[in-house]
């Protein structure tokens, strides 16, 4: 595995070794007992992204270090067969399957959190996915890499807890209503929403790149659910009551520019050529 001390190492049910300082509760025997864990030095983003080796444990210790409990486990899956696997446990077919790994191939997605709609709202933790592009992308600094982590801790949270919009909750009673672009629509932008602000109002240092991809997406679900705003029924109603909660953040296009606006007091803060 790593380099230096020897670590002990406790596995849990669903397979994240923890390495901690900190005192567990054991179960031996139908007996809890305290043991201790060697405490080791802490792996940076920029030693995973040297050693491949690194970048489970590194997980695993993002996840105890953030208040993320909606996320069960974070698991690096550079092959995809993680991903495959719980997918198939959910009953997806493999031609979709194999579509959604295409499109990550060809997008370079960094994570991803698989879920159904009978599971959204029920308050269930969910798995998330971390692939290769995210320690061999655009993403440079441990930073970057915890923006991208808030993002899907973000979608993490919707499916978890269900999503808001005014006085309607969508939940698994209602989801399937939306429609599955609808509802990926909804949850991506609310999470490039937050990504955005973070970087905008925090003054979050962040490379070229990054800051246009993450515009460019933003702008795709945008556009997206505008489109489904304009029909008169249960899921035009949601996406209008989603496009008035993300309008002070807008993405325009303008000749080959990507420009945000962050409305109405602040103006133009963003401007990238595509």
């Amino acid at each position: 595995m790593g380099r230096g001390r020897t670590i002990l190492a406790v596995t849990l049910a669903f397979g994240v070794t923890m390495f901690s300082g900190d005192s567990i509760d054991t179960v031996v025997g139908g007996e809890s007992r305290p043991q201790q864990i060697q405490s080791v030095q802490r792996i940076t983003f920029e030693q995973a992204v040297k050693n491949e080796e690194l970048r489970q444990r590194y997980l695993d210790q993002v996840l105890r270090e953030q208040e993320m409990p909606e996320i069960g486990a974070i698991q690096y899956d550079p092959n995809f067969r993680g991903y495959v696997y719980c997918q198939k446990e959910y009953g997806t077919s493999l031609e979709k399957i194999t579509g959604m790994v295409e499109h990550f191939q060809k997008y370079k997605t960094t994570m991803c959190v698989p879920t159904i709609s009978p599971a959204i709202g029920r308050n269930l933790p969910h798995l998330l996915f971390v692939f290769l592009p995210c320690f061999e992308s655009d993403i440079k600094t441990e930073g970057e890499f915890l923006l991208e982590l808030g993002h899907e801790y973000s979608v993490t949270k919707d499916f978890h807890d269900g999503i808001r919009i005014g006085g309607t909750k969508l939940d698994y009673n209602n989801i399937d209503q939306l429609g599955e672009e609808l509802v990926r629509a909804i949850v991506e932008a609310r999470a490039y929403y937050t990504q955005l602000r973070k970087i905008i109002e925090g003054r979050i240092p962040v490379n070229d790149q990054y800051m246009l991809r993450l515009s460019e997406n933003y702008l795709d679900f945008y556009n997206t659910i505008e489109v489904a705003s304009r029909k008169d029924d249960f899921s035009g109603r949601m996406a209008k009551q989603i496009l008035d909660s993300i309008s002070d953040l807008i993405p325009v296009v303008e000749g080959e520019n990507i420009r945000l606006y962050l409305m109405p007091e602040k103006g133009l803060i963003y401007n990238e050529a595509g």
